[in-house]
């Protein structure tokens, strides 16, 4: 007797995770394709697996829809389903980003040169990195962004988009802030050795700025000149750019013994020196 009603579980006899079951390939890859999720029915919000940012983020860092299209009909190894399958499935994309990052082989399609591969010009880079602001007496991090973007193009690395994320307080009393560049290979010389490369020039740049090398730095996803885009294998950065006051004393102690002092001590020495204005 067939299924009256479509049943879309890998398992129709009961649930078990793919990660404890055995048969898990072979029962996913003989479900076929299924109704794949697209650009046109995921929900923004949903974090796209492999790239440590949802589809908004991607969209707003200037990938297409047709981009989103292609990192979801990337076929995950071992499952003989894409990712927009296994989404449809209801598959988290943690899931899914546990079964990509387990998977004996990466799959060609969503694999971008590795490391030690070569970035060539015309490479597009999503570069994350934590870097530190000094606050109000210093330069403030949109400034930063702007001197680090300037300084780069002499590197041959152009910075097509930038999206900041900095902590409450940060603009004002320093502290680390979150990036996210998109950048463009343009060396002339035929690009750069590794994506760690890259890393390394940025992250100079940033030094020469501000005097202080980043917390962090890497470059989840990349899109090849021929049109690949998907995940480096580097990962997505998590660091949440957050300034609290202990934090901020601690890093401008010089600075606030100063302010007490101009504060405190000049206009007693005034007086002294001048004295006491007559009435």
């Amino acid at each position: 007797m067939g299924y009256v009603v479509t049943d879309r579980t890998p398992i129709r006899t009961g649930w078990r995770n793919y990660k404890t079951n055995p048969f898990a390939a072979a029962q996913m890859s003989g479900l076929g394709r299924l109704g794949d999720v697209t650009s046109a029915t995921i929900d923004p919000s949903t974090e796209m697996p492999g790239t440590g940012m949802t589809v908004a983020e991607l969209l707003a860092q200037g990938f297409s829809a047709a981009d989103i299209d292609t990192l979801l009909s990337t076929e995950v190894p071992g499952t003989g389903q894409s990712i927009g399958a296994l989404l449809d499935l209801g598959y988290s994309p943690s899931d899914i980003d546990t079964m990509l990052q387990t998977a004996a082989t990466p799959a060609p399609a969503a694999t971008a040169p590795a490391s030690t591969a070569g970035v060539p010009d015309g490479a597009i880079l999503t570069y994350q990195g934590t870097w530190t602001a000094g606050g109000a007496l210093s330069t403030s991090p949109q400034q930063i962004v702007s001197k680090v973007a300037a300084a780069l193009v002499n590197d041959g690395v152009q910075v097509r988009s930038q999206n900041l994320s900095v902590g409450a307080g940060t603009a004002f009393l320093g502290g680390q802030f979150s990036v996210t560049l998109q950048v463009q290979v343009a060396t002339g010389l035929g690009g750069f050795a590794s994506l760690n490369d890259v890393i390394s020039v940025i992250a100079h740049e940033v030094y020469v700025v501000t005097g202080q090398m980043p917390s962090s730095g890497t470059i989840p996803v990349a899109q090849m000149p021929s049109g690949a885009i998907g995940p480096t294998g580097q990962p997505a950065s998590t660091t949440t750019a957050a300034t609290t006051w202990s934090t901020w004393l601690q890093n401008n102690f010089t600075t606030v013994a100063i302010l007490v002092v101009a504060v405190t001590v000049v206009p007693s020495l005034i007086d002294s020196f001048g004295g006491k204005r007559r009435r």
